[in-house]
């Protein structure tokens, strides 16, 4: 159980990062609509054009499906996803305040070490 407790709190503060790095990257709709937000400075989008920031670059931050089912007619340059564990990569916003024990980020941002590993002997890597 204490385990369970562990990977999910684990997930969720995974996820807090991932919405992080999309903080204040649009325009709050009230604020441009009423030229206030009640939200205040607890809003999650900008309220106005000097609080614009931009989103994060995603590329290659996940793997391609249709690459893990042998099936992507995509050079794996040209394609947003990456191609094999070697091509993954996290963003800079990301991994910023992360002490992950260790594993390395882009294994983390996957599902762990131990994915990367099972992948390897299951022949998925490059």
């Amino acid at each position: 159980m204490a385990v369970a407790q562990g990977a999910q709190m684990q997930q969720q503060q995974g996820d807090a990062r991932f919405l992080t790095q999309f903080k204040r990257s649009e325009l709050c709709s009230f604020f441009e609509a009423k030229g206030h937000c009640t939200k205040g400075d607890r809003c999650q989008f900008a309220l106005g054009q000097a609080q614009l920031r931009s989103a994060p670059d995603l590329t290659k931050t996940s793997l391609c499906k249709k690459w893990l089912k042998f099936s992507c007619v995509v050079n794996g340059a040209d394609c947003p996803f990456a191609h094999g564990w070697h091509d993954l990569r996290v963003t800079q916003a990301f991994n910023q305040g992360k002490k992950d024990g260790g594993h390395s980020a882009a294994a983390s941002a996957v599902g762990g070490a131990d994915r990367a590993e099972s992948a390897e002997s299951a022949g998925l890597r490059e």
